[in-house]
């Protein structure tokens, strides 16, 4: 079955018609099975529409159990925004800071954690998520995120927006006699938003990637924590001689282009453990890592995947190249 295309839900009430997309799944991403004895109907619910999930446990008893299908959170699965919607729907969110004076920035919200359903989120502002996150299969993107209690759920992805490049310390050459300044480059400075928990955080398969991240409790658990404080790179004019401006305050102009420069390599501003701060105890298996050793680590898996598909098959067939 083939893979559904990437859709990017930015408002779901204006399309009724794709309030629910769910490429790929069964009677609409709901299928009930056969009753197992002693422990009821097993259901395999889907979606952001779908219904909560309760915290996992290991009591064996006679109510039904639901599975999460992971599709809802696979890099082709629709992306639904926060922060609009009819009233009474929970991703609306309740507004709990005004920004006044720049119609680019988005108020805070806030969204009671129990409110969450599988799928994929996202948010331009700040989010507040209000009491212990048990939900899932959640992948959230937000300018900056706070869990106000603890997390105690499996598969779930946090990750505050990096913010464009920002020009920051430029090179001169003045020649002359100072009468004509030349731009030979700058530092590239990128922003991340954080990530804050005030409780603990338990579960498997746990990412928060960020530009800082501070967790007020214990830290158990399959978790991997990506943090820098931001990156730079430095950026170099791809002319031989530079790029010639007429006042100082030129550098900053739109007009020149990325196709007149190349960046080099980021590096990270902090170290993880000044950019990651944990107040309570942290388990062996939990990753400390810079948002660099995530980048470079994304970059061998597409290089490992790549090699795997250029692989000769068990029945000796070459696979297609891609």
């Amino acid at each position: 079955m083939s893979r559904p295309e990437k859709q990017y839900v930015t408002d779901m009430f204006d399309n009724p018609e794709r309030k629910s997309p769910r490429g790929g799944l069964i009677a609409g991403g709901l299928v009930a099975v056969a009753g197992i004895a002693g422990i009821g109907a097993l259901v395999l619910t889907s979606g952001p529409e779908a219904p909560r999930q309760e915290a996992a446990n290991d009591t064996v008893n006679d109510t039904a159990v639901s599975v999460v299908d992971p599709s809802v959170v696979a890099p082709d699965a629709p992306v639904y925004e926060l922060g609009v919607g009819e009233l009474g729907d929970w991703r609306r969110g309740t507004q709990t800071r005004f920004v006044v004076g720049n119609s680019k920035s988005r108020p805070e919200i806030k969204i009671p954690a129990a409110d969450f359903e599988p799928g994929r989120y996202h948010y331009d502002g700040d989010l507040v998520i209000a009491g212990d996150f048990a939900q899932p299969y959640v992948e959230i993107t937000a300018g900056s995120i706070t869990v106000t209690g603890s997390i105690n759920a499996d598969n779930v992805w946090l990750n505050g927006i990096e913010q464009a490049a920002e020009r920051k310390e430029p090179d001169f050459l003045f020649m002359a006699r100072d009468t004509i300044v030349v731009l030979t480059g700058w530092e590239h400075h990128y922003e991340r938003g954080d990530i804050a928990v005030r409780g603990s955080v338990h579960g498997d398969n746990i990412n928060m990637v960020a530009g800082e991240i501070s967790i007020a409790g214990d830290v158990t658990g399959a978790v991997t924590l990506s943090a820098s404080g931001g990156e730079e790179a430095d950026v170099i004019i791809t002319s031989a001689h530079g790029q010639v401006i007429e006042s100082l305050g030129d550098w900053r102009s739109d007009a020149i282009t990325p196709d007149m420069y190349r960046e080099t390599v980021r590096y990270p501003l902090m170290k993880p453990d000044e950019a990651i701060s944990i107040t309570g105890t942290v388990d062996p298996a939990v990753v400390q890592q810079s948002t660099r050793d995530l980048a470079r680590q994304i970059e061998r898996d597409a290089f490992a995947a790549r090699i795997r598909e250029r692989q000769p098959a068990e029945d000796g067939a070459t696979p297609p190249r891609p």
